[in-house]
């Protein structure tokens, strides 16, 4: 597709950058939402995400950090409403995840799900910094955090 070609359907490369992005999450929702059945493998999800689309996920902390700058309200906005809605999305596999029993009883799911979020965040930046910083082992540190308590 020419660069005129894209110019009618996105104003700036913000605009088809951010597409770009929201396709993805859309097709991670549909994969998740496939397999039918609830999961807190969220390291295997990390590892999975990092080594498949290793460019993708630069270009999304690239996107963050512009979004925080002055003057860059289309990306704000974009990412506000994103992470409202991998908020909800963590709740609701949280939630199922509680009801299975995979999932401790006495913490706050909504907490959970916000912490989930800050952690693969934080966890890929420092990984796109330093390869030899160990997503796996930091996403297992937090399922195991949500595991039950056996008395």
């Amino acid at each position: 597709m020419s660069h005129a070609a894209l110019r009618r359907y996105f104003e700036t490369r913000e605009e088809l950058f951010l597409e770009i992005l929201r396709e993805k999450d859309r097709q991670a929702l549909i994969d998740a939402q496939e397999s039918g059945r609830p999961s807190t493998d969220f390291a295997g999800h990390l590892d999975s995400y990092a080594s498949g689309a290793p460019g993708l996920m630069s270009l999304r902390h690239s996107m963050v950090a512009r979004a925080l700058e002055p003057g860059n309200e289309f990306s704000r906005a974009f990412f506000v409403e994103r992470y409202q809605h991998l908020r909800a999305d963590a709740l609701e596999i949280l939630h199922l995840a509680q009801g299975a029993g995979l999932i401790r009883e006495d913490i706050s799911l909504e907490s959970a799900s916000a912490l989930l979020i800050a952690a693969m965040d934080g966890l890929s930046t420092q990984w796109l910094l330093d390869p030899q910083v160990d997503l796996h082992a930091g996403m297992l540190l937090y399922e195991q955090l949500l595991r039950p308590i056996h008395s």
